[in-house]
Order: structure tokens, then sequence, then C-alpha cells
């Protein structure tokens, strides 16, 4: 049986997907207790892995695809996002989108029982270690590859930076609903991706809860 990959919007699963998808199971932006629920008890024992990111970055990231990208993502032509899509701030604070469905899927809704709070993957990446991460998962997975990640959101405005973004009450916003991954990985603000301490978590059992290792 393969591995199971749980998608956190904007972490890199594009580039999983292209890399390792015939080794892998991949439900696009499913939470993981959704999966399980979805698949037998065989097959949830497989190994299952997922990834974090800079929440304030990862939230700027999806802005940027949806607003000035609105045109040509999937989720406009589906119309599932308005059309006269809406300032950052409003993002942030959850009045547009569908009540935000899809940026509130915050890595804790996504990797996490929501009735027990147990970490439901064996394996947590930090996106800004992504050309590391790759690595060790070619090696779990018995395959080869020298590929290296470079940031592909086109519809990113040339040379801008998330942090230009944010006043301070998108700044709280973002860190209420984004407080289980800070945690996890000490992410902060300012935060250059090279200074990132956590590479990975995992859990040595079921029921435990994440913790920092590198």
């Amino acid at each position: 049986m393969k591995p199971i990959f749980i998608h956190v919007p904007k972490t890199g699963g594009s580039t999983i997907g292209a890399m390792f998808g015939e080794h892998i199971v991949r439900h696009r932006h499913l939470p993981a207790f959704t999966v399980r629920d979805k698949v037998s008890d065989e097959e949830w024992t497989v190994w299952r892995f997922g990834f974090v990111r800079n929440p304030w970055d990862r939230v700027a990231s999806w802005y940027w695809s949806l607003e000035v990208g609105r045109r040509d993502h999937r989720l406009h032509r589906e119309g599932r996002v308005q059309d006269d899509i809406l300032d950052f701030e409003s993002w942030c604070k959850g009045e547009t989108f569908l009540e935000l469905k899809g940026i509130r899927r915050n890595a804790e809704k996504m990797l996490t029982d929501p009735d027990t709070g147990e970490l439901l993957v064996h394996m947590v990446y930090t996106f800004e270690h992504f050309d590391d991460a790759l690595k060790d998962i070619a090696v779990r997975l018995g395959v080869t590859t020298d590929y290296k990640h470079e940031n592909t959101n086109l519809q990113k405005p040339k040379d801008a930076d998330y942090r230009d973004l944010y006043t301070s009450e998108s700044y709280e916003a973002v860190e209420k609903m984004c407080a289980w991954e800070i945690e996890a990985c000490g992410y902060e603000f300012d935060q250059l991706p090279v200074t990132v301490p956590v590479r990975a978590f995992n859990l040595s059992t079921l029921g435990s809860t994440p913790s920092g290792s590198t």
C-alpha cells in the first residue's frame, strides 16, 4: 500500500504530486481525519506525512493566488470565490471566500483529530526546508530525484514581501487562526526561511502531540 500525503494548502503539494504521485496517495486538500474516515483500517496503517509553512507567508501566498490571478484560478472558474474579492484585511479576517473555508483549513485542522487533538500523520515537514524534505521523502519511498524546488507562485507580484501586506489586525487574525503551527515550529512573523529552527516533527505512536526535532 502507498503512503498517504495530507496536502495542507500552499505548502508545495503540487510539487509533491508531480514528483511522487505514482508512489503516494494524495487526497487534495482533504483533512487527515476525513481521509481516515474514507479509507480502510488497513490502508490507514501506512506512513502518512504533510507539510506546514510560516502561516503569515502561507496566507499571503493563497491571497495572491486568488486575487492577483483571480480569473485563471480553479476556484474562480468553479464560481466558489467572488469576482470582486477582496482586500487583504478582509481576507485574513475571514469575511470572504465562503467564510474563508480554505484558509481556515490551517495545519491543525488538516493534520490533527478535531475531537482529541491527536496528530494524525507520522511526519510533518516544514516548507522552509523543502529541498531537505524532498530528499528524505525520496529515501523513504525508495526513489531517486535530483529535483530542486523553486517558488512557482506566478501570481505573486514581482519582489513582493508578504510582510508588507499586514496590519496589526491582520497579523493578529493569522496569529490566532494558526496558533498550532506557530507553537509547533517556533514560527515568527519576520523570520527568514533559513532561520526556521524545526525541519520536521513526528510522532512515535498515534496520540502523541507534536514535538520539534531536527
